[in-house]
């Protein structure tokens, strides 16, 4: 009998199709897997939106109570996730109107509403890249990990994580080379090149 084996994307899509089946049937286990895939991304989205990091985490949680409330519908992962997306995206908006409202109202009935919607799909598609990146990150041994995220998630030298973490130049320069050499196989161009992004 000839053997298949799966290749990476076959598997990715066989781990999220069981999660979203055993999500449509109320398990809690596969929301909180859900949950801890999109909501860094999600949160990130929101953030940068509303500019402001409460306001977007909130919001970012809240949208997983309403999909969890509607999960009977959603039968393709990646539909859900545009959906998270579309939840957070509204739920932002009004928010900034809200916001705008209640300025205006201070200021003595001046009405401005921020013209925010160009921006929205562009901080939804870096909060997607984002989660890709991340999930990649995760991956490096905790010790490159650990380099990679202080390099380009915290933005410091490799002078200052060579001294936080006392050790040698030399040695956090050999794990920065690695995590790249690693992250450009792992992931498309779009993804690697928001890595340098987070350094500028």
């Amino acid at each position: 009998m000839k053997t298949i084996i799966q290749g990476p994307s076959e598997q990715t899509y066989d781990l999220k199709f069981d999660m979203l089946q055993a999500f449509r049937e109320g398990n809690q286990q596969a929301f909180d897997t859900l949950f801890r895939l999109l909501y860094p991304a999600l949160s990130y989205f929101g953030c940068q939106v509303t500019q402001q990091l409460a306001v977007g985490e909130e919001i970012a949680a809240e949208a997983f109570v309403k999909v969890w409330k509607r999960r009977a519908m959603f039968t393709n992962f990646n539909v859900l996730k545009s959906y998270l997306y579309t939840i957070v995206k509204n739920d932002c908006i009004d928010w900034l109107k809200q916001e705008a409202r209640r300025k205006s109202a201070e200021a003595h009935g001046m009405h401005v509403v921020p013209a925010v919607e160009p921006l929205v799909w562009e901080n939804m598609i870096k909060a997607e890249l984002m989660r890709e990146l991340m999930e990649a990150i995760h991956q490096l041994p905790p010790q490159r990990q650990r380099v990679i995220k202080m390099l380009y998630e915290e933005g410091k030298s490799v002078k200052q994580v060579a001294t936080e973490l006392q050790v040698s130049l030399t040695a956090i320069k050999l794990h920065k080379k690695a995590g790249l050499v690693f992250l450009r196989k792992m992931l498309p161009l779009r993804v690697f090149v928001v890595l340098f992004m987070l350094a500028h």
